[in-house]
């Protein structure tokens, strides 16, 4: 998870986020902090049927500290990677099309200065959702801007958590499966904070996303 421009910040919450610093099927612009009583709503209410895909994503504060706004929804590969600079852009394209793709809503994050990521994709079956996040897991392990650590997620059968740090830079993710839904959230490892921390941090923000969307 790093701030650029919307796809770009994809790259760099993949790649040194963990999902993306130097991001594919899941991929910035920073907002205020907001603590409102709408907001504290927001992020605890189940979602409904009626909210759609946007209530998919982490609200302000669900990664403590950090608030942001879900982006637009795009409804095929091609936008959904349109701008990417990922080496794997034609793969990538490839892989959701043939998983069936129906849409997904990339959310960028800021706590300050730094950046984090919350990102959901609609497939048509629980069984591509799986395989995109196999896919993806399997890109991550070998993307650059640190090595792949992965370390264990209570609470969400069969989440990926994982992270990509170099010396002090890099990111903490946690990919997850719910049904026909592929979701990945994240952040990047903030100057002052220990990886144990930042991986508590995203943890309980996952969890309480699962929460969400199985309620």
């Amino acid at each position: 998870s790093i701030l650029a421009e919307e796809r770009d910040s994809k790259d760099k919450l993949k790649r040194v986020l963990g999902a993306w610093l130097t991001g594919c099927g899941a991929s910035h612009t920073s907002a205020s902090h907001r603590t409102s009583a709408s907001a504290t709503t927001a992020a605890t209410a189940p979602v409904s049927p009626s909210a759609g895909i946007l209530a998919r994503v982490l609200t302000n504060n669900e990664l403590k500290g950090f608030t942001g706004s879900p982006g637009g929804i795009d409804t095929s590969a091609g936008t959904w990677l349109a701008a990417d600079q990922d080496p794997d852009l034609n793969a990538d394209h490839a892989r959701l099309t043939r998983l069936g793709f129906i849409r997904g809503v990339r959310e960028d994050l800021s706590a300050g200065a730094t950046p984090g990521l919350s990102v959901v994709e609609q497939f048509h079956s629980a069984k591509a959702a799986s395989a995109e996040l196999a896919a993806e897991i399997a890109e991550d392990k070998t993307a650059a801007g640190g090595p792949y650590k992965a370390f264990a997620v209570s609470g969400i059968p069969g989440a990926r958590g994982y992270t990509l740090i170099q010396g002090s830079q890099g990111g903490i993710n946690i990919a997850f499966v719910k049904g026909p839904y592929y979701y990945l959230v994240g952040q990047e490892l903030a100057p002052s904070e220990s990886i144990n921390a930042a991986i508590a941090s995203v943890t309980a923000a996952a969890q309480h996303l699962y929460h969400r969307v199985t309620s």
